[in-house]
C-alpha cells in the first residue's frame, strides 16, 4: 500500500480497490475522493459515486454527509449524480420515505452490469 499511496495520483484508483478487498471502506472512500479532486473532469463523478459507495458499505454517514455537500453541486447533470444524490441521502426513516426508496431501488436496479467493469478493473489491477 505505501508503494500504491507514493505513486500519487496513478495509484490511488487501485490502492482503493487494495483497501477495498480488505473491507477498509473508509480509506477507499478517502483514496477515490483524492482521485476525484485530482482527476479530469469526465472521471469525477465515477471516482465520487465509488467513494460515496464505499462510505455506504461502512455505514459512514457523517463521511456521506461530508461527500455530498462537497460533491453534489459540482457534478453535471445525469445519472451519475442522480446515484449519488440518493446514495448520500439520509435513511429512510418511515413510511413517508418509501417513494424515495421505489425511486432508489429502480435506479440501482440497474447498476449490476456497471459494477462487473468496476470488479474486472479490479482484479486486473492486482
Amino acid at each position: 500500500m505505501s508503494i500504491l499511496r507514493a505513486l500519487g495520483l496513478p495509484g490511488l484508483r487501485p490502492l482503493a480497490a487494495l483497501l477495498a478487498e480488505r473491507q477498509d471502506w473508509a480509506g477507499a472512500s478517502d483514496a477515490l475522493a483524492a482521485l476525484a479532486t485530482q482527476a479530469e473532469p469526465a472521471a469525477m463523478p465515477r471516482d465520487v459515486l465509488d467513494a460515496a459507495a464505499f462510505a455506504a458499505l461502512g455505514g459512514d454517514a457523517a463521511r456521506l454527509a461530508g461527500l455530498r455537500s462537497a460533491w453534489l453541486a459540482r457534478m453535471a447533470e445525469g445519472a451519475a449524480k442522480e446515484a449519488f444524490g440518493l446514495l448520500t441521502e439520509d435513511p429512510v426513516r418511515g413510511l413517508s420515505d418509501l417513494p424515495r426508496l421505489q425511486r432508489e431501488l429502480d435506479l440501482f436496479r440497474g447498476f449490476p452490469h456497471l459494477l462487473e467493469a468496476f470488479r474486472t478493473a479490479a482484479l486486473s489491477s492486482r
